[in-house]
Protein backbone atom coordinates (compact mmCIF):
# COMPACT_ATOMS: atom_id res chain seq x y z
CA UNK A 1 0.00 0.00 0.00
CA UNK A 2 1.29 3.44 -0.91
CA UNK A 3 1.65 5.93 1.94
CA UNK A 4 0.18 9.42 1.84
CA UNK A 5 2.49 12.01 0.33
CA UNK A 6 2.45 15.56 -0.97
CA UNK A 7 2.87 15.87 -4.73
CA UNK A 8 5.16 18.66 -5.94
CA UNK A 9 5.35 19.59 -9.63
CA UNK A 10 7.95 22.30 -10.27
CA UNK A 11 8.14 23.85 -13.73
CA UNK A 12 11.81 24.89 -13.63
CA UNK A 13 15.06 23.31 -12.53
CA UNK A 14 15.62 26.17 -10.09
CA UNK A 15 12.24 25.53 -8.45
CA UNK A 16 12.95 21.78 -8.26
CA UNK A 17 16.31 22.34 -6.59
CA UNK A 18 14.74 24.72 -4.06
CA UNK A 19 12.14 22.09 -3.14
CA UNK A 20 14.75 19.33 -2.94
CA UNK A 21 16.92 21.47 -0.70
CA UNK A 22 13.95 22.23 1.54
CA UNK A 23 12.70 18.64 1.90
CA UNK A 24 16.01 16.71 1.59
CA UNK A 25 15.61 13.04 2.61
CA UNK A 26 11.81 13.36 2.98
CA UNK A 27 11.55 13.87 -0.79
CA UNK A 28 11.89 11.46 -3.72
CA UNK A 29 12.20 12.56 -7.32
CA UNK A 30 9.83 10.98 -9.81
CA UNK A 31 9.57 11.39 -13.56
CA UNK A 32 8.21 8.30 -15.22
CA UNK A 33 7.67 6.40 -11.99
CA UNK A 34 8.54 3.04 -13.52
CA UNK A 35 10.72 2.03 -10.57
CA UNK A 36 9.81 4.26 -7.65
CA UNK A 37 6.10 3.42 -7.64
CA UNK A 38 6.89 -0.29 -7.38
CA UNK A 39 9.10 0.34 -4.36
CA UNK A 40 6.37 2.49 -2.81
CA UNK A 41 3.72 -0.21 -3.36
CA UNK A 42 6.00 -2.74 -1.66
CA UNK A 43 6.44 -0.41 1.31
CA UNK A 44 10.20 -0.19 0.74
CA UNK A 45 10.10 3.57 0.22
CA UNK A 46 7.69 5.97 1.92
CA UNK A 47 8.50 9.57 1.00
CA UNK A 48 6.59 12.47 2.50
CA UNK A 49 6.99 14.36 -0.79
CA UNK A 50 7.10 13.27 -4.43
CA UNK A 51 8.85 15.78 -6.67
CA UNK A 52 7.69 15.23 -10.25
CA UNK A 53 10.24 16.63 -12.70
CA UNK A 54 8.46 15.43 -15.86
CA UNK A 55 7.17 18.96 -16.55
CA UNK A 56 10.60 20.61 -16.48
CA UNK A 57 11.15 21.29 -20.19
CA UNK A 58 14.82 22.22 -19.74
CA UNK A 59 15.60 18.61 -18.73
CA UNK A 60 14.06 17.00 -21.83
CA UNK A 61 16.37 17.22 -24.84
CA UNK A 62 18.69 15.48 -27.25
CA UNK A 63 21.33 17.89 -28.57
CA UNK A 64 24.07 17.18 -31.07
CA UNK A 65 26.87 19.59 -30.17
CA UNK A 66 30.48 20.11 -31.25
CA UNK A 67 31.89 18.24 -28.27
CA UNK A 68 29.38 15.38 -28.38
CA UNK A 69 25.80 14.47 -27.63
CA UNK A 70 23.77 15.80 -24.71
CA UNK A 71 20.69 13.97 -23.38
CA UNK A 72 18.43 15.49 -20.74
CA UNK A 73 17.54 13.43 -17.68
CA UNK A 74 13.80 13.43 -18.46
CA UNK A 75 14.25 12.24 -22.04
CA UNK A 76 12.25 9.07 -22.58
CA UNK A 77 13.80 5.80 -23.65
CA UNK A 78 11.58 5.89 -26.75
CA UNK A 79 12.88 9.34 -27.78
CA UNK A 80 16.44 8.02 -27.50
CA UNK A 81 15.53 4.87 -29.43
CA UNK A 82 13.98 6.89 -32.28
CA UNK A 83 16.54 9.73 -32.45
CA UNK A 84 18.21 9.88 -35.89
CA UNK A 85 21.39 11.42 -34.45
CA UNK A 86 21.70 8.70 -31.79
CA UNK A 87 21.08 5.98 -34.38
CA UNK A 88 23.83 7.45 -36.54
CA UNK A 89 26.49 8.42 -33.99
CA UNK A 90 25.77 6.10 -31.04
CA UNK A 91 24.02 3.07 -32.57
CA UNK A 92 24.72 0.83 -29.56
CA UNK A 93 22.67 3.19 -27.37
CA UNK A 94 19.76 3.22 -29.82
CA UNK A 95 19.93 -0.57 -30.14
CA UNK A 96 19.95 -1.05 -26.36
CA UNK A 97 16.85 1.13 -26.09
CA UNK A 98 14.96 -1.05 -28.60
CA UNK A 99 15.49 -4.01 -26.27
CA UNK A 100 14.66 -2.23 -23.02
CA UNK A 101 11.45 -3.50 -21.41
CA UNK A 102 8.18 -2.96 -23.27
CA UNK A 103 7.24 -0.16 -25.62
CA UNK A 104 4.92 1.20 -22.91
CA UNK A 105 7.85 1.46 -20.51
CA UNK A 106 10.05 3.08 -23.17
CA UNK A 107 7.32 5.63 -23.90
CA UNK A 108 7.04 6.68 -20.26
CA UNK A 109 10.31 5.75 -18.54
CA UNK A 110 13.27 8.11 -18.69
CA UNK A 111 17.01 7.65 -19.03
CA UNK A 112 17.60 9.70 -15.89
CA UNK A 113 15.15 7.68 -13.85
CA UNK A 114 16.75 4.44 -14.94
CA UNK A 115 20.26 5.65 -14.14
CA UNK A 116 19.25 7.11 -10.75
CA UNK A 117 17.35 4.00 -9.69
CA UNK A 118 20.72 2.27 -9.34
CA UNK A 119 19.44 -1.18 -10.26
CA UNK A 120 22.45 -3.31 -11.22
CA UNK A 121 20.23 -5.15 -13.72
CA UNK A 122 19.44 -1.89 -15.56
CA UNK A 123 20.46 -1.79 -19.20
CA UNK A 124 21.48 1.84 -19.89
CA UNK A 125 24.31 2.21 -17.36
CA UNK A 126 26.73 -0.36 -18.87
CA UNK A 127 26.21 1.18 -22.31
CA UNK A 128 26.79 4.69 -20.95
CA UNK A 129 29.97 3.49 -19.23
CA UNK A 130 31.19 1.88 -22.47
CA UNK A 131 30.54 5.18 -24.29
CA UNK A 132 32.53 7.15 -21.65
CA UNK A 133 29.47 9.14 -20.64
CA UNK A 134 29.61 11.95 -18.12
CA UNK A 135 26.63 12.71 -15.88
CA UNK A 136 25.55 16.26 -15.05
CA UNK A 137 24.31 16.80 -11.50
CA UNK A 138 22.74 19.91 -9.95
CA UNK A 139 21.95 20.88 -6.39
CA UNK A 140 21.57 23.95 -4.24
CA UNK A 141 25.36 24.13 -3.89
CA UNK A 142 25.89 24.26 -7.66
CA UNK A 143 26.57 21.81 -10.45
CA UNK A 144 29.07 19.03 -10.91
CA UNK A 145 29.79 16.24 -13.33
CA UNK A 146 31.15 12.75 -12.93
CA UNK A 147 31.94 9.75 -15.12
CA UNK A 148 29.02 7.33 -15.45
CA UNK A 149 31.27 4.56 -14.15
CA UNK A 150 31.55 6.32 -10.76
CA UNK A 151 27.82 7.00 -10.30
CA UNK A 152 26.62 3.60 -9.09
CA UNK A 153 27.93 3.01 -5.56
CA UNK A 154 26.11 -0.18 -4.58
CA UNK A 155 22.83 -1.98 -5.18
CA UNK A 156 20.20 0.75 -5.61
CA UNK A 157 22.63 3.39 -4.33
CA UNK A 158 23.98 6.21 -6.49
CA UNK A 159 26.32 9.16 -5.94
CA UNK A 160 23.62 11.81 -5.55
CA UNK A 161 23.87 13.85 -2.37
CA UNK A 162 20.69 14.97 -0.58
CA UNK A 163 19.19 17.86 -2.53
CA UNK A 164 20.79 16.86 -5.85
CA UNK A 165 19.34 15.51 -9.05
CA UNK A 166 20.65 14.25 -12.34
CA UNK A 167 20.19 16.86 -15.07
CA UNK A 168 21.71 15.20 -18.10
CA UNK A 169 24.14 12.87 -19.80
CA UNK A 170 27.02 13.87 -22.07
CA UNK A 171 28.52 11.48 -24.61
CA UNK A 172 31.89 12.43 -26.13
CA UNK A 173 32.57 12.34 -29.84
Amino acid sequence: MINDFDYLAPKTLKEALTLLDKHQDDCKVICGGQSLLILMRQGLVAPKYLLDIKGIAELNYIKDEKDGLKIGATTTHRAIEKSPVIKKKYPVLAEMETRLASIQTRNWGTIGGNVCHGDPAGDPVPVLIALNATLGIAGSKGTRSMPAEDFSLDYFEVALEPGELLTGISLPI
